[in-house]
């Protein structure tokens, strides 16, 4: 048997105009991750990561911590079917819907401080978002993004084919985000779409969900776990 161990990327900046890069939250993430959860487990065979920026970026801290701490981890490895589904569009949308009633919120997100308010609209946004995701999966078309039926088709293809190249008695480590982890649960727990989409909103930042796998066989065995993260840093954007 195998183990699969699924990392999400730490917290990217949501504030920016480019999403796809580690906020300094983000980057303490992916360095406990690398000290507190990488560094005592017995030594990694394989490290792969989407294609994404935070992605890598998450994967050179991490590396970085771990080796810090004495362990070492291989060089990455991009597997381009572990990208996830690009939802800058529906972000986009719940953003314009959010600010008018919390004009500061934007500017509070690029200072990492939330005041009471600042915390109200980001539950709204992760709501809508949500609702949003609901919907594509369950097969609306909105313009700019992948189909879902496509995109867990590619992950599923992704996932066998790195379950057949690693093949038994494997350590692997793959740093991807919530949507690809979403997918695998489903498979892995006979999930409807509805609910392995209502979970990618849980998956927290730097956190570490581990499968195992044989041949025949895909389970799960531990899901969304952050005991290497102190409480403060526990996110989920």
């Amino acid at each position: 048997m195998s183990l699969l161990a699924l990392v999400r990327h730490g917290q990217a900046r949501i504030d920016a105009s480019d999403y796809d890069v580690l906020s300094a939250l983000g980057i303490e993430q992916s360095q406990h991750l690398g000290r507190g959860w990488v560094a005592p487990h017995r030594p990694f065979d394989a490290l792969y990561m989407g294609p994404r920026r935070r992605h890598r970026e998450t994967a050179t801290h991490l590396r970085e911590a771990a080796s810090a701490a004495g362990v070492e981890l291989p060089s990455p490895e991009i597997l381009e079917g572990f990208d996830e589904v690009d939802t800058r569009p529906l972000f986009a949308q719940v953003m314009t819907r959010v600010m008018p009633g919390y004009p500061r919120f934007r500017e509070q997100l690029a200072n990492g401080a939330l005041d009471d308010d600042g915390k109200t609209a980001l539950r709204h946004v992760g709501g809508m978002l949500r609702n949003l995701y609901v919907r594509w999966a369950a097969g609306e078309s909105i313009d700019g993004i992948e189909p879902y039926a496509d995109f867990s088709g590619r992950v599923q293809e992704s996932l066998r084919d790195l379950m057949k190249r690693e093949g038994r008695k494997r350590r692997v480590l793959l740093v991807t985000s919530g949507g690809p982890i979403g997918v695998c649960l489903r498979i892995a727990l006979g999930l409807s779409v509805d609910k392995a989409v209502s979970l990618m909103g849980s998956v927290a930042n730097a956190s570490v969900t581990e499968m195992h796998y044989t041949e025949d066989r895909f389970g799960l065995t531990s899901f969304n776990v952050t005991a290497h993260l102190p409480p403060a840093l526990v996110t989920r954007i």
